[in-house]
């Protein structure tokens, strides 16, 4: 899961999930959370720390979680069973490892309808502001994803990076000192824990930005539009439940 603030929204919709059907932790459940804290490397270490505890099941959350994962498992040749939260796509097993991916895939592509909702709130916007995560498998398809809907539109995309919560601020400043009237978040889980940050960020230069999901309003940000993340994780548990009782994993 992303971070400590936001993981606990979602680690709760998971809890809500899997009581309903019958499921209590210290009586037959234990949940190990783990969180990148904005750190690329603290991301590749978490799959050995689950690998280590001796988890049953792993919940995952994004894309490049789940390739850091996969990678892992298929290194020691393993095979505990993923079950994705929400992914992009359905990502293949390792080469030569064993199919053991199941769960739910990201709701159809948001970017139209957040564009539209930011122009409705921006009826003049002519420089937007997007904000990625280059090392993101997804980023490329975002950033397309942008600028095909705004082709016709007379909106300029202005692409900025940023791969840390720490490299936030600076990125800001560029987007400030670019004159951009909007900004569209799209980052991966690494720097999904800015939230709070890029809200407080966007709110001291009056800056309308659009987040992904309900969680970033939640944090501070002003408007999201995207799949009900609390619903995917409620739903998740349906897959746990499952493999639990003996149902197989298959990509």
């Amino acid at each position: 899961v992303p971070n400590p603030v936001i993981s606990g929204w979602r680690i709760a919709a998971l809890r809500a999930g899997l009581s309903a059907r019958g499921y209590v932790e210290k009586k037959n459940l234990v949940i190990e959370t783990r969180w990148p804290e904005g750190r690329e490397r603290r991301l590749r270490d978490i799959p050995q720390e689950l690998i280590d505890a001796e988890v049953e099941v792993i919940v995952i959350h994004g894309g490049t979680a789940m390739l850091q994962t996969l990678r892992a498992l298929a290194a020691q040749k393993l095979s505990i069973p993923i079950v994705m939260a929400t992914c992009a796509s359905a990502p293949q097993a390792e080469a030569g490892g064993p199919r053991i991916v199941t769960g739910l895939l990201d709701a159809p592509d948001p970017v139209p309808k957040q564009l539209e909702l930011l122009r409705a709130l921006v009826p003049n916007l002519a420089r937007l502001a997007v904000l990625s995560n280059p090392a993101f498998p997804g980023h490329p398809a975002i950033e397309y994803s942008v600028n095909a809907v705004i082709q016709k539109s007379g909106i300029t995309a202005l692409p900025f990076h940023a791969q840390t919560p720490n490299e936030i601020d600076a990125v800001f400043a560029e987007i400030v000192k670019a004159g951009a009237q909007a900004i569209v978040v799209a980052v991966d889980p690494v720097v999904e824990g800015a939230g709070q940050q890029i809200a407080r960020l966007a709110l001291q230069h009056k800056l309308p930005t659009m987040f992904g999901d309900g969680d970033h309003v939640r944090a501070g940000g002003l408007i999201s539009y995207g799949e009900n993340l609390d619903r995917t994780y409620r739903r998740a548990a349906v897959y746990i439940d499952k493999l639990f009782k003996g149902s197989k994993a298959s990509a």
